[in-house]
């Protein structure tokens, strides 16, 4: 998982306006029960979907973030 969380990483610093790094990081970050990080980078990607025009890929980002959101959620 690390590798792939690396892999993520290079492409986004490669191109930052690369939505698939951030969701695929976003996947990786689920995967290993990372739900803080998750929220952080799919939101990114969420936003960057909006931001070029592909609802689809924008509604999937938002569909994982709640997810994560509610997985990361701790009440007091």
């Amino acid at each position: 998982m690390q590798e792939a969380l690396e892999a993520f990483r290079k492409s986004a610093e490669a191109n930052s306006n690369y939505p698939n790094a951030y969701y695929g990081a976003g996947l990786v970050f689920m995967q290993l029960q990372q739900y803080g990080d998750a929220v952080q980078v799919l939101q990114f990607a969420r936003d960057l979907y909006n931001a070029q025009r592909n609802p689809q890929w924008a509604k999937n980002a938002e569909q994982l973030l709640q997810q994560a959101q509610n997985l990361n959620y701790q009440p007091r």
